[in-house]
């Protein structure tokens, strides 16, 4: 039994976002050649402007594939298996992960696990900013395989 969720929507896959950015671009390359011809000198302004319009028809089309431009920078997950629980609410956030062999005790309270390592060090895991349905399904996942693998669980 496990659970693994992306907590990054998938966006609708949009043939106009693709066309859109190939028009920027396009737009961006023959705005720069006519510069070139007209003055033979293309200005840093003129190289800003290239850029931030390439940049822009590059963004269209990747969001037109479907795929949320924040993937760039990371990801998030809830990911809960046989060997550890690992969440990353936040594509910039840290990730909090534990083996189930390091855990002693898992307490939960509003939206969130306190899981008391043998160690007897604590970790938090904050489920508090995800939808009630995922922490439905962490809770119920999360109950089962403590049970699995006796360990004390206050649900």
């Amino acid at each position: 039994m496990e659970l693994k969720i992306d907590l990054l929507k998938q966006e609708k896959k949009s043939v106009f976002r693709i066309v859109i950015g190939i028009l920027f671009i396009l737009v961006s390359i023959v705005w720069a050649v006519s510069r070139y011809n007209n003055n033979r000198v293309i200005s840093a302004v003129d190289w800003f402007f290239f850029g931030i319009m390439v940049l822009n028809g590059l963004t269209h089309i990747w969001g037109g594939f479907g795929l949320p431009l924040i993937r760039v920078f990371g990801e998030s997950y809830v990911w809960i298996d046989d060997i550890k629980i690992s969440i990353k609410t936040r594509v910039l956030g840290k990730e909090h992960s534990i083996l189930w062999v390091d855990i002693k005790l898992i307490n939960y309270k509003l939206n969130r696990f306190k899981v008391i390592r043998t160690n007897d060090t604590t970790l938090t895991l904050d489920f508090s900013k995800l939808e009630y349905s995922i922490v439905k399904d962490a809770k119920e996942i999360i109950g089962n395989m403590a049970k699995e693998k006796g360990i004390q669980i206050n649900l």
